[in-house]
């Protein structure tokens, strides 16, 4: 299985996307945004032909990754039109629209059939797992897994999609497919080929034959062509992670801390400082620079870039917590802080740095400095530990039950309990089945009577106990449903019966259908589900010739609830 998205990379300034994502196997594609690159079919602008431009004319959907198979398969009709969509979407919340602080991205699998058998359920097996679905009654499937969320560009990572496929010879440079051509692809890096199954009536009786691996099989199908869109990222941008500053000598130190990919030339500027390379260990970047004063802002910019990418944050003062403890004895918080520069400081939800009375404190503190510093430390427990909680017995809520009913006795909310002892008050006789368990049963007595259960539990500071009151009443008369159906119909094309509709009573339910009259030959039987509906299908085999109806044949729905009914067998092919 696939190990899918493992980094974005820092948004872009002009449209708020990611300039890039990359897969587990270290490939870091850019979202396709030119109009006049032939390997970017995909992309469809407001206005054709003219610039792109955020947000007048950009399009509403793009593409980091766009992968599709197709392929005619057999169908009603001789041949119906399959499509497996593979893809790492951007586009917009909302309505759609493209507006700034709507952008999304999503990873997608779709499934699209057309003119396949109405009612049959359809598989598709690609490289990034199956998809399946139900065909309406028009023959078609359209089925979608879509996962992200808008302003969340991590949120991709929990799709299937990744590593990303490639064609699996030659792709054009800098691309992994050209976006038209249908070829062999592999997955990621490995080489291994895959390929897109579809399980399903009839599939493999299409133009596109079945499937080579099983052979004969009229219900599968199999094609090992994509085509695929997706261009190398060329530009990665850089994340400016922090930058601090200290008085010193003559002026202050500056430090930047970023981030990018590994082997990018990452430079700093800014009012009063000369133009400075960060150094680097790996994806880290970090710079000290000098100034006269503390700069507003310094810019960070990745020179590698074509053109270069540059971010801009405010310089703040390096602010440090000295102290967060918790003294359980004095029920006290203190907490101690410097800035670099002696700014004013404030411990969030408490305010000035100092001693705060409080039953109990957060498990970290964070203190901001009036220039935006900020640092978080985790509060650090001082004193003896509390003594256990004492035992309290809870017997539960009094009950009200029918007879004849199991009761179930619940002790399970009492605290501290290490051992548990009920007994029965009332002296009525009832046994429980297991009076050291914290929830005993018994089978109610008749109507009428009144019994009350004490639980004893053991544990600190205990025993303690706890009462129960249970009532008996006499056991209300069944409840008799309406069962209203849905289709009773008979396929003769695949011998097949498909019944269904909903039942009103309580659940659980079940219902049973018989050819002819409540002593006919059984069909089936189906369970009501969470919404009241039963869904029974049938496929008759060889032995099966007296459940074949002809025109004029009903059938008998009985419910466990008591409910019947009497429908007329619809006959189609």
């Amino acid at each position: 299985m696939a190990n899918g998205l493992i980094a974005v990379g820092p948004t872009d300034p002009v449209h708020g996307f990611p300039l890039w994502y990359e897969d587990s196997d270290g490939t870091r594609l850019e979202l396709g945004l030119d109009p006049n690159d032939p390997n970017l079919p995909a992309l469809e602008l407001p206005t054709p032909g003219a610039p792109v431009v955020f947000p007048g004319n950009f399009p509403d959907e793009a593409f980091y990754f766009i992968a599709e198979a197709e392929m005619l398969v057999g169908g009603p009709a001789g041949s119906a039109r399959a499509r497996l969509i593979l893809a790492l979407e951007a586009a917009f919340g909302g309505t759609g629209a493209v507006v700034d602080g709507q952008q999304m991205v999503f990873g997608r699998i779709r499934l699209r059939i057309d003119d396949v058998e109405p009612g049959s359920t359809y598989t598709a097996t690609g490289p990034y797992g199956a998809i399946s679905g139900e065909a309406d009654d028009r023959g078609r499937v359209f089925e979608t897994e879509d996962i992200g969320a808008t302003g969340d560009f991590t949120s991709p990572f929990a799709s299937r999609i990744g590593p990303f496929l490639r064609w699996a010879t030659a792709p054009p440079a800098g691309y992994l497919g050209d976006g038209v051509s249908e070829r062999t692809v592999q997955l990621g890096t490995t080489g291994a080929q895959v390929f897109f199954l579809l399980e399903g009536p009839g599939v493999g009786t299409g133009p596109a034959g079945g499937d080579p691996t099983d052979p004969g099989n009229p219900n599968k199908a199999r094609t090992a062509l994509f085509t695929v869109q997706a261009k190398v990222a060329t530009r990665f941008g850089a994340t400016l992670e922090r930058a601090v500053y200290t008085p010193a000598a003559g002026g202050v130190d500056v430090d930047v801390f970023a981030t990018s990919v590994p082997g990018k030339t990452i430079i700093v500027t800014g009012p009063a400082i000369e133009a400075t390379t960060l150094r680097a260990d790996g994806g880290r970047y970090v710079a000290r620079v000098s100034a006269a004063a503390r700069p507003a802002q310094v810019t960070v910019t990745n020179a590698t870039d074509v053109p270069p990418f540059a971010v801009t944050a405010d310089v703040t003062d390096v602010v440090t917590i000295t102290d967060a403890t918790y003294d359980l004895g004095a029920g006290q918080l203190t907490v101690a802080a410097t800035s670099s520069d002696g700014r004013t400081l404030t411990v969030a939800a408490f305010g000035a740095p100092g001693t705060f009375a409080t039953a109990a404190p957060p498990a970290a503190v964070t203190v901001t400095s009036d220039l935006t510093g900020s640092a978080t430390r985790a509060v650090v427990v001082t004193g003896a530990a509390f003594p256990p909680a004492p035992a309290e017995a809870k017997a539960g809520p009094d009950q009200t039950v029918e007879q004849g009913g199991l009761v179930r006795l619940d002790g399970t909310g009492s605290v501290g309990a290490t051992s548990f002892a009920w007994q029965e008050t009332s002296a009525t006789g009832v046994a429980l089945s297991d009076t050291a368990s914290p929830t005993p049963t018994f089978t109610a007595p008749a109507a009428g009577s009144v019994l009350i259960f004490q639980l004893t539990v053991t544990g600190p500071g205990g025993p303690q106990s706890d009462s129960v009151t249970i009532t008996v009443v006499a056991a209300a008369p069944p409840v008799v449903d309406q069962i209203t159906p849905g289709r009773v119909e008979f396929r003769t094309g695949r011998a097949q019966w498909r019944i269904d509709g909903t039942v009103s009573a309580p659940l659980p339910d079940r219902v049973t259908a018989r050819l002819g009259d409540a002593t006919g030959p059984e069909i089936g039987t189906a369970a009501a589900d969470a919404t009241q509906a039963f869904d029974l299908r049938r496929d008759l085999g060889a032995a099966d010739a007296g459940l074949r109806p002809v025109p004029g044949d009903v059938v008998t729905l009985t419910s466990t609830r008591g409910g019947t009914r009497v429908v007329a067998v619809t006959i189609r092919n």
